[in-house]
């Protein structure tokens, strides 16, 4: 048996008003033969897509890895840009090689690539590691890079990381938040201790100053404690700044394991940037889950509108009933910041699975991140479709645009699905998408894949 496989990763441009593709700057288009005889896998992954303060280039970080044999890894992370116009592209700065064998190896992940304030340099957070057979470190850093020359102007390492057989421990940079201002960034700071069967941690947001990155502060927002009979742990989403700069709004999300029971809330948490102190909180929904029913709440995305007096988020509500059934709806909420109320829900989608001895069904829709347009009079969001009937899934991804004022849905176009026939599965998506500086167009990360599966033939003589 061997496989066949067709690639392609580009970046999607689009019309904001049309929706329609305008052109794709193509990325990597790479064919893969995979047979017992010859384990190889080749994969090209484009993530933290961000624009230069002019609008005309668009800068991407792009993972390149390769499996040779069974065990054997080669790859490297590369930041990347292109000229939005001509689709050729201008800087290639090398962040990374990343290697790996049975005996250990070593790898780098940068992640929450920022163009800075004035347009000069590149901020992002890097976490390399190596490892051996029993055995794991690294660092977690922040790096700036000047966009002229594409060398390192600036790095600080912010945290430590080790694993072994007695203990696991460490600290990590995570997402990044230029302020306003442009004089400092904010991070998600991410700590975490495994000692036998317990695991402790804590999350905080973290303050540097953009020049020189000294720590101006750390606000602990959510600490972890896990054992074998149960704990609590939270988790830091998305981090936005209010329009006037004196607030930051956190998604916090937290849960209380005992068991076979879970208990847990979502909320907007806001922080005072003069006191570092936590003034209110928005309650988004509650979480829990017993043997075989509970319901969960979650949000993707966190934006403060225009006019700086409301904030959306992406929020998608989930129902398990019984063992067999799930029903899970997508909205988009909108938040008034000072008090807290609701001002709008859009729903946006609702899912159906069903399970039982007969054919599962799945049929629902669901969206990711959503931007909001230029003017701020329109919401812009990727909605995938799903319908699976027994083993047979068919998927549509479209580009949807929403009237912010009335929530009612003001057009699509479809960017993305997938089939499959027989042994041959055909796949595209869309995903990550961005509004132009200037408004008028969108960027994203589009993918697409063809596979086919051969069976050995019989070449034995009949007689």
């Amino acid at each position: 048996m061997s496989m066949d496989i067709q690639a392609r990763v580009a970046l999607g441009h689009y019309s904001a008003e049309q929706l329609s593709a305008i052109k794709y700057i193509e990325v990597a288009n790479y064919s893969v033969h995979v047979s017992p005889l010859n384990p190889s896998m080749e994969s090209v992954n484009v993530s933290d897509v961000s624009l230069s303060r002019d609008g005309q280039l668009v800068f991407a970080i792009v993972i390149r890895s390769k499996m040779q044999g069974v065990a054997k890894v080669t790859g490297s992370a590369v930041i990347t840009g292109w000229n939005i116009e001509t689709g050729q592209e201008v800087l290639s700065i090398p962040c990374a090689q990343l290697s790996g064998g049975l005996g250990g190896g070593s790898m780098t992940e940068v992640e929450s690539l920022k163009v800075s304030k004035d347009g000069t340099s590149l901020f992002a957070s890097v976490t390399s590691l190596s490892h051996g057979s029993f055995f794991l470190s690294g660092s977690s850093s922040l790096k700036r890079w000047d966009l002229s020359t594409g060398n390192v102007v600036g790095e600080v390492v912010v945290g430590q990381i080790s694993a072994g057989v007695a203990r696991t421990g460490g600290t990590i940079l995570g997402k990044l938040l230029q302020a306003k201002d442009g004089k400092s960034l904010f991070g998600v700071l991410t700590s975490s201790r495994l000692k036998g069967f317990r695991v402790a941690g804590a999350q905080s947001v973290v303050q540097y100053a953009s020049d020189d990155f000294t720590q101006l502060r750390v606000i602990p927002l959510v600490t972890a404690s896990m054992g074998i009979g149960g704990g609590q742990c939270g988790t830091i989403g998305d981090v936005k700044q209010t329009k006037d700069g004196r607030l930051l709004l956190v998604a916090v999300g937290s849960m209380q394991q005992q068991f076979f029971t879970m208990r847990g809330n979502t909320s907007i948490v806001k922080l005072d940037l003069f006191s570092g102190q936590e003034v209110g909180r928005m309650m988004v929904g509650a979480s829990f889950a017993g043997m075989f029913s509970g319901q969960s709440v979650e949000f993707t995305s966190l934006m403060v509108r225009r006019d700086g007096v409301s904030l959306f988020d992406a929020v998608t509500h989930g129902v398990q009933p019984g063992v067999a059934a799930l029903t899970v709806a997508s909205f988009i909420m909108q938040w008034h910041i000072e008090n807290g109320a609701v001002v709008k829900s859009i729903q946006t989608g609702m899912s159906l699975v069903r399970m039982g001895f007969g054919s599962p069904q799945i049929k629902g829709t669901r969206h990711e991140k959503v931007k909001q347009s230029r003017e701020g009079k329109g919401l812009i969001g990727c909605m995938m479709q799903v319908e699976q009937q027994g083993f047979g899934v068919k998927t549509a991804t479209w580009l949807v645009k929403w009237d912010v004022e009335t929530g009612s849905e003001l057009g699509r176009a479809q960017v993305g699905s997938s089939a499959q026939q027989g042994p041959s599965v055909n796949m595209s998506d869309l995903t990550d998408i961005m509004v132009s500086r200037d408004g008028t167009s969108l960027i994203g990360i589009f993918t697409s894949t063809a596979s086919s599966m051969q069976m050995p033939q019989c070449c034995c003589p009949i007689t």
